[in-house]
């Protein structure tokens, strides 16, 4: 799912602070697996359709976009900081990390949420694990990218200090 040349995405950047990370009631907190790239696929589907990163794709293209992310078109996946949520052994929520190519930091490539779970602490329960996941793997910052209009992302990366570096 690449976005389209005429979307403005923003860099952010945020200096790493360890979080508490109680127990999320109902939902199991996990690693993504290699087994999990149908499931991924389908979470990003859901929680991309009707948003502003949502460009009609369908099924396959979400596949593809996860098989290009497990290739490491993002840069190398750091799967030790990247979770997913599951309720009734179902992924309803996923961030994904890997290494930028361009900088010696964590990327956070991907934060999605099934729109049915929305509102539920999903997305804040698995940044907090991933946040101090890479704490423990040595990294003491890390940058994402934010298309404009996204505010449900912007909103996330805001409570956990993100700040605009560049346009």
């Amino acid at each position: 799912m690449e976005v389209q040349v005429n979307k403005l995405r923003h860099k952010l950047r945020a200096k790493l602070t360890r979080n508490d990370t109680p127990e999320l009631d109902g939902f199991k907190i996990r690693n993504v697996g290699e087994e999990d790239g149908e499931a991924l696929a389908a979470l990003m589907l859901a929680a991309y359709r009707g948003t502003v990163d949502y460009e009609d794709e369908d099924l396959n293209d979400a596949r593809e976009e996860i098989g290009r992310l497990a290739d490491g078109e993002y840069g190398k996946p750091l799967w030790d900081c990247s979770f997913v949520a599951e309720m009734s052994s179902v992924i309803v929520g996923a961030v994904i990390v890997t290494l930028d190519k361009d900088e010696d930091v964590p990327l956070l490539a991907f934060a999605m949420t099934n729109p049915d779970r929305k509102r539920s602490k999903v997305a804040t329960t698995l940044m907090k694990r991933t946040v101090n996941s890479m704490i423990d793997a040595g990294y003491r910052e890390t940058i994402a990218y934010v298309t404009e209009g996204n505010e449900p992302s912007a909103g996330l990366a805001a409570r956990f200090g993100f700040t605009v570096e560049d346009v």
